[in-house]
């Protein structure tokens, strides 16, 4: 079974980490999702970065995929229960844990737009922290989305199932950093020395510190020892598909 390994945050506001990522993952011949924030973010855009939005071209070009990754990439207003899952999961990221469907709707289709608007097509979204209420999935199901995830499974929207692939990640901005950096390893090197379906998260951030950018590189070691493979691989969905109505 294939190491699933995935890039968040790809953003004119982390282009160097999230460059540097891609130049890690290329190197070891890996194959990866690269989850792009196309909204406004921290004051910036992607039109601010144009030497990022052709790395992503060429790394579209080389069978790289791109996927949507929410709008901003901020909370909207949570509930108080969201808002606690919201700390815990996504760092004050949550996006999409807590919208209606119309709302959805129209965040979804911004992102689309703006991918679409430089020459990619996404096939999949992931919700930043992997938090997404029904309505927001219904939302997907709508916009012609192959695939969603959460941090447990992957939900084939074309085919109605699920697939059950655990995500591992690590916490570099958080007091629990370094028990993050060593659980993703040790589950990491678990799955697989067994055989068993992983996911492996990366974010820019873990390139910001030298302990989880040393864990960083250490897991991308172990994931190069098993196939890997982007999401739209793991459903075996060729990449430009037409998926947004």
């Amino acid at each position: 079974m294939s190491v699933v390994v995935s890039i968040h945050d790809v953003h004119a506001t982390t282009s160097a980490r999230s460059l540097e990522l891609l130049d890690m993952v290329r190197r070891r011949g890996i194959r990866a999702t690269l989850l792009v924030v196309p909204g406004p973010w921290r004051g910036r855009s992607l039109d601010d970065d144009p030497a990022l939005i052709d790395r992503l071209s060429v790394a579209a070009t080389e069978g790289y995929e791109l996927a949507l990754h929410g709008w901003r990439h901020q909370p909207n207003k949570l509930s108080t229960t969201r808002n606690a899952r919201n700390r815990l999961m996504a760092r004050g990221c949550a996006e999409f844990c807590d919208l209606d469907l119309d709302t959805a709707r129209d965040l979804i289709a911004r992102g689309v737009d703006e991918m679409e608007r430089h020459g990619w097509s996404p096939l999949g979204f992931t919700p930043p922290g992997w938090l997404a209420s029904d309505a927001a999935v219904d939302a997907l199901y709508e916009a012609g989305f192959a695939y969603t995830t959460s941090h447990l499974t992957v939900t084939d929207l074309w085919h109605d199932r699920q697939i059950r692939i655990p995500a591992v990640c690590q916490r570099p901005d958080s007091s629990l950093a370094a028990v993050g950096s060593w659980f993703t390893r040790q589950v990491l090197v678990r799955h697989v020395v067994q055989g068993r379906p992983i996911r492996l998260a990366l974010h820019p951030a873990d390139l910001d510190d030298p302990t989880t950018r040393d864990a960083t590189i250490a897991t991308l070691d172990i994931a190069a020892c098993r196939p890997t493979a982007s999401y739209a691989d793991l459903l075996d969905v060729p990449l430009g598909s037409v998926t947004a109505a």
